[in-house]
């Protein structure tokens, strides 16, 4: 997929950060949203599907974990990403955990190094979700597959009844011929 096929939330409350990585990915093609909180992210992820956030660690009011974990509830399958000032590993370990953490990236970052980060998030999500396409397509062809099996296995069954049912017109029928009644032959 192209760069424009995809969509990026940015949440930092930092304005020159903000903007800088607005204007780093919105050159690179990616339709960029942002946000200057974590509520004001949250707002934004009930009106748009977005592929991928970016979240400060360390904003006011909201946490940028817990932004994540908020945003993990209401677009799970959008790849996430923390960039921080602070190196801080306690908050790495509670956000790789709690809210499945794509990358932590330290300001202030390398710009090639981010784009990349980006880009590999992206193609995690496109395998994602052409896994989980490919899993629901896999369970559906195995539903049908189980109902075309139980339709055959009653095929099978009502076949058996019918041919044990002409098995005994045949008997009866060859008795006739051969001058010996079912009840004779035992």
């Amino acid at each position: 997929m192209k760069p424009e096929d995809y969509t990026i939330l940015i949440v930092d409350d930092d304005e020159k950060i903000l903007g800088s990585l607005e204007r780093t990915f919105a050159r690179l093609g990616y339709n960029v949203l942002i946000a200057q909180s974590g509520q004001e992210g949250l707002d934004i992820l009930h009106k748009k599907k977005v592929e991928l956030i970016i979240s400060d660690v360390r904003m006011p009011t909201m946490s940028g974990v817990g932004f994540l974990e908020k945003a993990k509830e209401t677009m799970p399958d959008a790849v996430r990403i923390i960039i921080t000032g602070y190196a801080d590993i306690q908050v790495a370990a509670e956000a790789i955990n709690n809210v499945d953490v794509f990358k932590f990236v330290l300001k202030p970052w390398d710009r090639y190094h981010l784009e990349t980060v980006v880009r590999q998030g992206l193609e995690h999500y496109d395998a994602t979700h052409a896994n989980k396409h490919l899993h629901k397509q896999l369970t559906e062809q195995n539903r049908e597959l189980a109902r075309k099996a139980d339709t055959a296995a009653r095929t099978t069954v009502d076949m058996g009844k019918k041919v044990a049912e002409l098995e005994k017109k045949l008997e009866k029928v060859s008795a006739k011929l051969s001058g010996v009644t079912p009840r004779q032959k035992k």
